[in-house]
């Protein structure tokens, strides 16, 4: 997982690749929230294509309990996914959310239209194979 926070345009974007449990996957999210650029308001692009999540739906219950402690975000995420297990997921995970605003894509397009995203440093950051 590698993310960058781009606080002039007010997104943190996020890109997890591989295979992960769930359990990784909340650890690394709690590590972007403790950078010091963070702040709940950001909105966030998070692209899981090319992600096997591992976990079951037991896991994902512990997930949601926990995320939902340490989950500060507020504003509007947005989940790329091309996995059925991961879209799946995502979708329960956008109906548990309570402080923001979640949808789920199968494209980047989509995702950042929705967020009003037009910055080619988000698109080098997304594309760049090389880890930041």
């Amino acid at each position: 997982m590698r993310y960058r926070i781009y606080p002039d345009i007010n997104l943190l974007v996020n890109q997890t690749k591989g295979k992960h449990s769930l359990e990784q996957i909340l650890m690394n999210l709690l590590t972007f929230q403790n950078d010091p650029q963070f702040n709940p308001g950001l909105n966030v692009l998070s692209d899981y294509r090319g992600c096997e999540i591992t976990s079951d739906k037991t896991d994902f219950d512990k997930f949601m309990g926990q995320h939902l402690k340490t989950n500060h975000v507020t504003s509007n995420v947005a989940i790329i996914t091309d996995g059925s297990k991961e879209t799946a997921l995502g979708m329960m995970y956008s109906l548990k959310q309570t402080k923001q605003t979640t949808r789920l894509f199968s494209s980047l397009e989509a995702a950042c239209e929705w967020l009003d995203i037009d910055d080619e440093r988000v698109m080098q950051f997304l594309h760049d194979e090389k880890p930041a």
